[in-house]
């Protein structure tokens, strides 16, 4: 995309690209690749008008104030003698000398799977710790899926009091999703980690850092905040009935009897330091993904913005290809799907011929990284049914809430 027009983020002379509340702008990107090809020609005349009308455009934009108007389209300027340094006369207005040292050359582009990735905010500190960060997906090329409202994968709203129902309340999410692949389809499950997070308790007071210094302070700035998947939390402490700043000792987390209990429905009982658990809590705030047994499933690990603490992403029951990337339609050396040298490799997401290392956990989930976790069968080989922990393998994000379930039914 073009950094200076859709990038979401005022740096330097660029554009204005942010917005007023109840004001709106169109971004434009391109899932795939984009190359020059070795053909040039002079400019027609369909382009020159649409390069006028773009001017046009750029002079108009509200958000723009007419200096940066200006500025932007005499950084643009350009003669048949080459680009205006500034001590010429051509300017705005002189669009014919800009259009005249513009060649024509053909765009190849290329579609490919990206699979998942982070949408950040403009304000990469105060806005993330408030929530606004969300994820965008990019499906195999002609795969479709059903987006209506009532046809959305439903999970328990955590955001509504609960107290009193028979059954808890429900309703609709994208984060997971029935894709159709051709023949075949796959469930596409997107656990966004959100991580240096400002959350308060329900009378309004800041919820203290774990090991906090004082009431409030973390002794290392990378673990400052709270930690969340999906806008969903279930620290170890708040299930157990402790305050966060607890000692990690025996007065405090390391005196848990039934520390055992803290990833089950049933939790928490009493015992030793947790005097004051509730039992029987039920499923998780964080996301419940479900899958059919032996079914395809892609997990797109993401973290959009938090603070420099990694986290270990870890899914019980199940390994998964380092790089699982590979070219439709092609075989290299006569294997099926591996790319050509003279193409653009990677474009899609699935079984890598060349694949060689398999994990068990990724590790560095850090902000603005992101991971493909591709998942030949829900349950593993023996797609074996039950419920399945994704977990952070850090006592610090597991203790902090980075953990839920993927449920094969």
């Amino acid at each position: 995309y073009d950094v200076t027009r859709s990038d979401g983020v005022n740096v330097g002379q660029n554009r204005v690209q942010t917005v007023k509340r109840g004001d709106s702008a169109t971004y434009q990107w391109y899932a795939g690749d984009l190359r020059l090809a070795g053909n040039r020609s002079p400019i027609s005349a369909a382009v020159q008008q649409e390069l006028e009308d773009a001017e046009d455009k750029i002079l108009a934009d509200g958000r723009l104030s007419d200096d940066v108007a200006e500025m932007e389209l005499e950084g643009k300027t350009t003669t048949s003698g080459g680009t205006d340094d500034g001590a010429s006369n051509s300017g705005p207005g002189n669009s014919d000398d800009f259009i005249a040292g513009i060649d024509m050359a053909d765009v190849q582009a290329t579609p490919v799977e990206f699979g998942g990735s982070n949408l950040s905010p403009a304000d990469r500190i105060k806005q993330g710790q408030k929530g606004m960060v969300g994820a965008m997906v990019i499906e195999p090329l002609g795969a479709t899926w059903n987006d209506a409202r009532a046809s959305l994968d439903q999970t328990i709203d955590h955001q509504l009091d609960t107290t009193g129902l028979a059954t808890p309340a429900m309703r609709g999410t994208r984060a997971q999703a029935t894709i159709t692949n051709g023949a075949t389809t796959f469930r596409d499950f997107v656990p966004v980690h959100q991580k240096a997070l400002n959350l308060r308790y329900a009378d309004g007071q800041p919820v203290p850092n774990l090991s906090a210094e004082g009431q409030l302070i973390p002794e290392d700035s990378h673990d400052a905040g709270q930690m969340a998947i999906n806008y969903g939390t279930e620290p170890a402490w708040f299930r157990f009935g402790l305050p966060p700043q607890s000692p990690f000792g025996k007065q405090g987390f390391g005196g848990v009897e039934n520390a055992h209990q803290l990833f089950s429905n049933q939790c928490c009982d009493n015992g030793g330091t947790a005097t004051t658990a509730t039992a029987d809590l039920g499923e998780p705030a964080t996301p419940v993904f479900v899958a059919n047994a032996g079914q395809e499933v892609r997990m797109r690990v993401l973290e959009p913005t938090g603070a420099g603490r990694g986290t270990i992403f870890n899914v019980h029951g199940h390994v998964w290809a380092r790089d699982p990337y590979f070219c439709p339609g092609e075989a290299r050396n006569g294997l099926p799907g591996a790319c050509e040298m003279t193409t653009v490799g990677s474009r899609a997401i699935g079984i890598n011929p060349l694949t060689f290392l398999y994990l068990g956990a990724q590790e560095s989930v850090q902000p603005m990284a992101h991971f493909e976790l591709f998942l030949p069968k829900a349950g593993g080989q023996g797609a074996i049914a039950g419920d399945y922990l994704y977990v952070d393998r850090g006592a610090f994000g597991r203790t902090n809430g980075l953990w839920g379930l993927m449920r094969v039914q």
